[in-house]
């Protein structure tokens, strides 16, 4: 993979307001800051979202052979 810059870091973290249940622990927040856990993240992410796009062709396929086998029914195609 190419270099990480400045940019692709994830930025400082703001304290969080109290009660933020969203807030992440001061040691996950040192992981994140770690180019290589970064890395990690987005090449798992990258796989989750292609695992999604597959799933999603396979519905369309099923979806337009229903539909095809539909027509040839009532059409009698």
């Amino acid at each position: 993979m190419t270099s990480r810059t400045e940019k692709d870091v994830i930025p400082q973290a703001q304290p969080p307001a109290p009660g933020d249940k969203r807030a992440l622990p001061a040691a996950a927040l040192a992981v994140l800051k770690n180019p290589k856990v970064q890395e990690a993240v987005v090449d798992k992410g990258i796989e989750v979202v292609g695992k999604l796009v597959d799933k999603q062709f396979e519905n369309i396929e099923h979806a337009q052979n229903k539909a095809a086998n539909f027509l040839k029914k009532e059409v009698g195609v």
